[in-house]
C-alpha cells in the first residue's frame, strides 16, 4: 500500500511510473500523452450516436370491485373476440388501447346489467 513500493515494481517492469499529486478538493488528470489504465474523458464527439426506434404500446387496465363482475365482463370481451387478459388476484382486465372502440361497445352492451362508471387514476 505504499507508493514507494509500487514505483519500484513499476520501474522493475520497465514501466515509467508517474506520480500525480492531487489537491484536497479534486483529482488532477494525468498529462495528455501519459499512457494509463484509467479511461480518459471523451468529448463525446468521437462516438457516433446509435439510432433507436422504440415502439410504445398503451394498455388499458380496468379494476373491478368484485370477481363476479370481473367474470361477466371477461366473458363479454371473449365473446366479442377482443384480446383481453384477466388477473383474478388483482381483479383487473387488461386490453390494448387499439381495442378501445370494441371495449366501448362491450361496456354499452353491459349497461343493461350494470351501471358502469369509469374513472381515471390520478397521475
Amino acid at each position: 500500500r505504499s507508493p514507494g513500493t509500487l514505483f519500484k515494481r513499476l520501474e522493475q517492469a520497465e514501466l515509467v511510473p508517474l506520480q500525480i499529486i492531487h489537491k484536497n478538493s479534486c483529482l488532477q488528470p494525468p498529462p495528455e500523452k501519459a499512457a494509463t489504465v484509467f479511461p480518459k474523458e471523451s468529448t463525446g464527439a468521437s462516438r457516433l450516436k446509435e439510432a433507436l426506434t422504440l415502439l410504445r404500446q398503451t394498455m388499458i387496465v380496468l379494476h373491478f370491485p368484485g370477481s363476479a363482475s370481473l367474470k361477466k365482463f371477461y366473458k363479454a370481451f371473449l365473446d366479442a373476440r377482443c384480446v383481453v387478459r384477466a388477473d383474478t388476484s388483482n381483479l383487473t382486465l387488461t386490453y390494448d388501447a387499439r381495442y378501445e372502440a370494441q371495449a366501448e361497445a362491450i361496456l354499452k352492451q353491459l349497461e343493461k346489467e350494470f351501471i358502469v362508471q369509469i374513472e381515471d387514476f390520478a397521475k
